[in-house]
């Protein structure tokens, strides 16, 4: 058993860093390609956050030595990795598969801990709809050009930072 989980433990780090690595990764490539008007500082803090909770929940898997909060990174994971129609999420499957080998490998599950995960994972779905769906017309103006366009708006933002936190809180508990 002592050897299964310092497996589980090793393959969520990997997983963790890859994770991490990917909302850097998405981040910089939403933040390039966003074109006028720029989205609003906290709408892209709350797109960070859904983006980087995989590896927040993985980090709280990995210090409270529990499969659930892996488990509900890997959902997370899995679940982001079909959110763009250009597949440039695709590679979410990898921390995906990593964190969920994590979870198999790591004890600690109870009912409450697996109810914990399902209705976490229910948040975070909840908050990537909240940065999606809760957007607004904004027109601007430059020296250059002008014209209107959609943007994430900061209520979306501070929905999905507020729900993000109350997921990863439940794996703390």
């Amino acid at each position: 058993v002592g050897s299964r989980n310092i497996q589980g433990k090793v393959v969520g780090r990997a997983g963790i860093a890859t994770a991490a690595t990917m909302a850097v990764l998405i981040a910089a490539i939403r933040s390039a390609n966003a074109g006028p008007p720029p989205d609003p500082p906290l709408a892209l803090l709350g797109f960070v956050a859904v983006y980087g909770a995989p590896a927040l929940l993985g980090i709280v898997g990995l210090r409270r030595d529990a499969g659930s909060p892996f488990a509900a990174a890997a959902l997370a994971a899995f679940g982001l990795a079909f959110t763009s129609f250009t597949a440039v999420t695709l590679p979410y499957l990898v921390p995906a598969l990593l964190l969920g080998v994590a979870a198999a490998r790591t004890g600690g599950w109870t009912i409450a801990r697996t109810l914990a995960t399902l209705a976490g994972t229910a948040m975070l779905v909840a908050a990537w709809f909240a940065l999606v769906m809760w957007r607004e017309t904004t027109c601007f103006s430059t020296a250059l050009s002008s014209g209107c366009g959609e943007t994430m708006t900061t209520q979306g933002g501070l929905v999905a930072l507020a729900l993000t936190a109350a997921a990863i809180g439940l794996a703390l508990a």
